[in-house]
Formats: structure tokens, sequence, C-alpha cells
């Protein structure tokens, strides 16, 4: 099986995702958004810790790794 991975990276506002969605129409392909996924985790992660996503986020600040 031939998989293909496209990466595109920028600044915010930069146009990733209209590029992301241009391409997933020209050569069907699938969209990932890892900042859509690293919303989705930090909300779960929230939840789970009796946490305001605003307290994750002061917090993930002191850990950057």
């Amino acid at each position: 099986m031939h998989f293909r991975h496209i990466t595109i990276s920028g600044e915010p506002g930069s146009g990733k995702s209209s590029v992301g969605r241009e391409l997933a129409r020209i050569y069907g392909m699938d969209i990932v958004s890892t900042g859509a996924l690293q919303r989705e985790l930090a909300v779960r992660w929230a939840y789970q810790l009796w946490m305001s996503t605003r307290e994750l986020n002061l917090i993930s600040r002191l850990i950057r790794v």
C-alpha cells in the first residue's frame, strides 16, 4: 500500500488550511488538522483534570519541552 503525507506549516492566517483543502481536493486525500487535534486534546485533558482550558493553557506554558 502506498501512503502520501503532506505537511504544511506557517504563521497563523497564512493560508495553510486553504492550501490543504485544495491539495486534498486535487489529490483525493484526507485532511488532519493538528491544530484541531491539539484543541480537542486540551479540552479532554481539562475535563479529566477538572480544569478550565485557560488553566490548562497556563500550566502548559510552564512545562514546555
